[in-house]
C-alpha cells in the first residue's frame, strides 16, 4: 500500500465520491445536493495550495483505496489537527488503511505544531468508533442533530 500526498488531477473524483458516500451513510434518506458536490470539488481543489490543509491518498498498484483530509485548526490558542474527512473503500476496510492515513495526518500535524488530533464519527458507525478507540482516540463530546 502506498500513501502519497493528494493530487487534484488524480484524486478529485475519488475524493468527491468518497465524501458523497459518507454523506449518504451519515444522513440516510437525504440526497446529496448538486451544490454540495460542487462545494466539495472546490474545497478539494484548494488542498494543494494550502499550508493549513493536507490530503493523503492510499493506493495499491491498481486503484485508489482511501483518503484523508486534515486541517490545522486552533482551540483558542492551542493548534490541533481536525480530520475533515476520511474514507476507505468498502472492500479495504479493516485492513489498517485508515490507521496508516491517520498516522500520516498526525505526522503532518506535528510539523505544524499541533497538540492533538480530532475527528467526528457517527454514533451509528460502531465499526469506525471501535477502530478509532483502538488507535487511541477517546470520545470527548457528543453532537446532537434535530431534523427541521
Amino acid at each position: 500500500m502506498n500513501i502519497r500526498e493528494f493530487k487534484a488531477r488524480l484524486d478529485l473524483d475519488f475524493y468527491v465520491e468518497g465524501n458523497s458516500e459518507a454523506f449518504r451513510k451519515s444522513y440516510p434518506g437525504i440526497s446529496v445536493p448538486a451544490s454540495l458536490i460542487s462545494e466539495m470539488s472546490y474545497g478539494m481543489e484548494a488542498i494543494e495550495s494550502s499550508d493549513y490543509v493536507q490530503g493523503y491518498t492510499a493506493e495499491n498498484e491498481f486503484e485508489q483505496v482511501g483518503f484523508i483530509v486534515a486541517a490545522l485548526q486552533a482551540f483558542y490558542t492551542v493548534p490541533y489537527v481536525y480530520i475533515e474527512s476520511i474514507f476507505v473503500a468498502e472492500k479495504y476496510r479493516g485492513t489498517g488503511i485508515a490507521e496508516q492515513l491517520i498516522t500520516h495526518a498526525e505526522a503532518w500535524g506535528k510539523t505544524k505544531g499541533a497538540q492533538f488530533i480530532q475527528l467526528d464519527v457517527s454514533l451509528s458507525n460502531e465499526r469506525a468508533r471501535v477502530s478509532y478507540k483502538n488507535m487511541g482516540f477517546t470520545e470527548t463530546r457528543a453532537q446532537m442533530d434535530k431534523p427541521l
